[in-house]
């Protein structure tokens, strides 16, 4: 669990974002994820200092569809390139996205070698067409 800033903290943050500065900078400087910050400016803008002091999560009876939120297209594409994004990214978040990176490049080799190995066994199933020879391979001894 996150810990906890205090009210004049997030205040304070939400008024720099607004004054100007660059979400990039604040990020690097508080190590407060970019979607944090966003979160707390738009409940500032809902609700003042208010809106900061409340606990996280969905309020007890509130509810909102997706299409009341206008909310834009789903997986839309990021607008940033990849590179500057995962430099963007805390240095834990950077480990896992490296650790994700290798399983799925270990995945890829492993597909390629089975499928490689299917295709194998495939041809040699193949029935021939040369006369007398079966379409089968021998059976195993056991």
């Amino acid at each position: 669990m996150g810990e906890k800033r205090s009210l004049e903290f997030k205040a304070a943050l939400v008024r720099r974002l607004e004054a100007g500065e660059r979400i990039t900078d604040l990020e690097r400087e508080t190590g407060i994820f970019r979607a944090q910050i966003y979160r707390w400016r738009d409940a500032f803008g809902r609700e003042g200092e208010a809106g900061l002091s409340r606990r996280p999560g969905r309020r007890r009876g509130y509810r909102q569809s997706r299409s009341a939120e206008g909310s834009g297209a789903v997986g839309a594409a990021p607008s940033a390139p990849a590179v500057t994004a995962l430099d963007q990214l805390a240095p834990e978040v950077r480990a896992w996205v490296s650790e994700l990176e290798r399983t799925v490049a270990r995945q890829q080799l492993e597909l390629g070698f089975f499928s490689e190995a299917l295709q194998r066994i495939e041809e040699s199933r193949r029935p021939t067409s040369e006369a007398g020879e079966t379409a089968s391979t021998p059976p195993s001894r056991r």
